[in-house]
């Protein structure tokens, strides 16, 4: 993303003002689930993980266990389709079968730098994306790297992934992707949302610094209960950032002009979400829904999409998460709300009551809408493991 991408999203959206939510009871996404099993009325237990986390054990009106929902897995994902997402090359690879945009990658260990860098680079204006094979949330992945910055990115990659545990590092180099990046959630087959991923960024009025601006910013995020724990921080990473693109925490932007902070889009850095569920193409929509069904019997999870712009008619997929945290999709910055967890008890539990000879049921408002839904994804499943198939012959 860049400056003139995130003028873009904003001149293009219905929204003016962020949300501002008074009380948020849990982050986490188990636990979401817990209190939404209890909200509805279905019947489960909670178990109590040596993690530290909660196991939600999904139990039909006689107390009888149908499954579980613990992080890092939705009962109806596969264990394949699980493996699959965290190998990010066996991701692009089964896109690639499948005819899906995405992206094209090679995987090095963490001492082949000079090996890394020569083979990324065949023009002057070419950048690179690098990131870790196996972390999260964003981090050790550095965007738009061109060939001068090639070397400094790659060792900041590597010395995270050594900070977080990983004595052997697999670092991905792949092609990048201009425009911007969302997160399509799916839940169940059905899309949920899509919300673009906005990195921290300010907006100049012609009289005040990036500084004051940040602290502007950070007094609104305060009163966020989503946002508050989550404030800009003018670091050294920041400062090198903007130096790049000749500013400085004490330049003074044009009026409405805006000046993007860094380039990883995550809220815990200062980022935002803005929900573009209704403003994108139906190509946008598809890619989602296609690339999660390419993956062996995966139903649920987080597809990140790359598009120039809310019209695109060929998006590309960089990335599939088995099992997305729901903040940006429940608490977005802009636009409204979405309800996943809903979606995803209704229809586990309106399925078992199909498939199985279930005497005391629950009403399900719409049930057999949900077991279509399901259905008519398994259908594109099937599709696309024909066609994986056939290719993978060729």
């Amino acid at each position: 993303m860049n400056s003139k991408d995130l003028e873009y999203i904003f001149t293009n959206i219905p929204y003016d003002s962020i949300n501002l939510y008074e009380d948020i009871k849990t982050l986490n996404t188990a636990e979401q689930y817990i209190l939404k099993a209890e909200e509805l009325g279905f019947n489960h237990s909670v178990t109590e993980l040596k993690n530290g986390h909660k196991q939600l054990n999904m139990l039909r009106k006689d107390g009888e266990q149908i499954d579980i929902l613990k992080k890092p897995v939705y009962p109806s994902n596969s264990p394949e389709g699980r493996s699959a997402s965290i190998d990010k090359m066996k991701t692009e690879k089964l896109l690639t079968l499948s005819g899906i945009n995405t992206t094209v990658s090679k995987i090095y260990t963490g001492d082949e730098l000079i090996k890394a860098k020569k083979e990324s680079f065949n023009n002057p204006e070419d950048t690179v994306v690098i990131k870790p094979n196996n972390m999260s949330l964003g981090r050790g992945v550095h965007v738009n790297i061109t060939e001068n910055e090639f070397e400094n990115n790659w060792n900041l990659t590597k010395e995270i992934m050594i900070k977080h545990g990983r004595k052997k590092q697999r670092i991905i180099v792949q092609n990048f992707f201009k425009g911007f990046e969302a997160r399509a959630t799916v839940i169940e087959g059905k899309l949920n949302s899509i919300v673009a991923r906005v990195p921290a960024y300010v907006r100049g009025n012609g009289r005040d610094s990036i500084k004051e601006l940040i602290d502007e910013k950070n007094t609104i995020r305060r009163k966020c209960a989503h946002l508050r724990k989550k404030l800009i921080k003018p670091d050294s990473s920041m400062k090198s950032f903007l130096k790049y693109y000749d500013y400085s925490l004490e330049t003074i932007p044009d009026n409405n002009e805006y000046v993007l902070l860094i380039s990883v889009s995550n809220t815990s850095l200062g980022g935002e979400m803005v929900d573009i569920t209704r403003l994108v193409s139906q190509e946008i929509k598809d890619i989602a829904i296609n690339a999660l069904a390419a993956l062996p019997d995966m139903v649920s999870g987080g597809v990140d999409i790359m598009m120039d712009s809310f019209e695109d008619k060929n998006p590309a997929v960089i990335e599939i998460n088995a099992f997305p945290l729901l903040q940006s999709t429940i608490y977005p910055t802009y636009g409204p709300a979405t309800d996943p967890q809903t979606y995803f008890l209704n229809s586990f539990y309106a399925r078992d009551q199909f498939l199985n000879d279930v005497s005391d049921r629950y009403e399900i408002k719409n049930e057999l809408q949900y077991i279509r839904n399901y259905m008519l994804f398994q259908e594109k499943q099937r599709y696309y493991r024909d066609l994986i198939y056939q290719n993978a012959k060729i």
